[in-house]
């Protein structure tokens, strides 16, 4: 029902990354968050294997906990989606970070699951496919941007 970007993050006192191959040299010592067994790890570990061999990754509970210490730690970067992102940017608007466009995921959408057999299946199906399809209503578009806001409602909505 709606795709996900992932956003590298920084405290704002880290220079911005244009492309991949400045990681080496820009994020040499910081230090890696994330979440065990979630997309963001494997995209650490790909960056560790790349780019920065001495990369250290610690693990967290919740996004909300590693924004919270990248802003009170330069030495901190994690991946966050960009919905999570702007939401704590919202609640938080004197903090400083950086979002590192260079370096946004966009290989995920969010969705729903239902169990096999369930009766809401093809309510569901029915309700997302009918006509053009719900995603391609105002009242979806609206939806989006109540509680994301215009902005990350343009980046995540789906449009067919």
């Amino acid at each position: 029902y709606m795709k996900n970007k992932s956003l590298l993050i920084t405290n704002g006192a880290v220079r911005t990354i244009l492309f991949p191959d400045e990681l080496a040299l820009q994020f040499k010592g910081l230090i890696a968050l994330t979440i065990q067994g979630s997309v963001h790890e494997k995209q650490l570990i790909y960056i560790k294997k790349t780019y920065l061999p001495d990369l250290v990754i610690e693990y967290r509970k919740d996004p909300l906990t590693m924004l919270r210490e990248i802003v009170a730690h330069k030495e901190y970067f994690c991946y966050t989606d960009i919905a999570t992102y702007w939401s704590f940017l919202r609640l938080n608007q004197n903090v400083t970070v950086k979002s590192h466009n260079s370096l946004m995921l966009e290989t995920e959408y969010f969705g729903l699951i239902l169990p096999k057999g369930s009766k809401m299946t093809s309510l569901w199906n029915e309700f997302f496919e009918s006509g053009l399809g719900f995603s391609n209503t105002t009242a979806y578009t609206q939806i989006l941007e109540k509680h994301l806001g215009p902005k990350v409602a343009k980046v995540v909505e789906l449009g067919f």
